[in-house]
């Protein structure tokens, strides 16, 4: 965690003055059982993702982009029912990640950086989010996780929260 607050220094003296703030959490306790008949799935390969989220996910510049990101060994995780892709996002494995709202990049050695999560639409407001951002500890659990928010997106704030991440820093950036 130390390694992260010293690279945002700079970046927030830089940027301080130029509006909103992107909030990090880093996992802390896991506050949330699995639900009887939700699974939490992960795919490391494209081959694997269009076998369990592909026949889904029908948007071909989403498909593209999860292609180039399962190549740089990102891993695509998420909540289903068998049915219905519930909620759905990455996970960074890798020692640097771009974050291209402050357009700098994190050197997280030793952290894992969950991003671009999503929950379609009809499946909001049922705590789906919560539940996924909670149990992706148990998959990978000599790992230290951490994620950023938004200030102003208050519903993933409390999905974070209530997922059992603890806030450790903010940071300014501009949009």
């Amino acid at each position: 965690m130390r390694k992260i607050k010293a690279l945002l220094r700079p970046i927030k003296r830089k940027i301080d003055l130029l509006g909103a703030k992107l909030l990090f959490y880093r996992f802390d306790r896991c506050k949330i059982a699995l639900p009887a008949g939700l699974k939490i799935g992960i795919s490391k390969s494209f081959e694997d993702f269009w076998q369990n989220a592909g026949v889904i996910i029908s948007d071909e510049e989403f498909r593209q982009i999860a292609q180039n990101r399962l190549k740089r060994s990102d891993i695509f995780v998420y909540l289903t029912d068998n049915e219905n892709l519930l909620c759905y996002g990455w996970i960074s494995f890798q020692k640097r990640f771009y974050l291209y709202e402050i357009d700098k990049t994190l050197c997280l050695d030793g952290f894992r950086f969950l991003y671009d999560f999503v929950t379609p639409p009809t499946f909001r407001k049922r705590g789906y989010y919560k539940t996924l951002l909670a149990n992706i500890p148990a998959l990978f659990p000599d790992e230290t996780f951490v994620i950023g928010v938004d200030s102003k997106n208050l519903p993933s704030i409390r999905g974070i929260e209530g997922a059992g991440y603890i806030r450790f820093e903010d940071i300014s950036f501009c949009k």
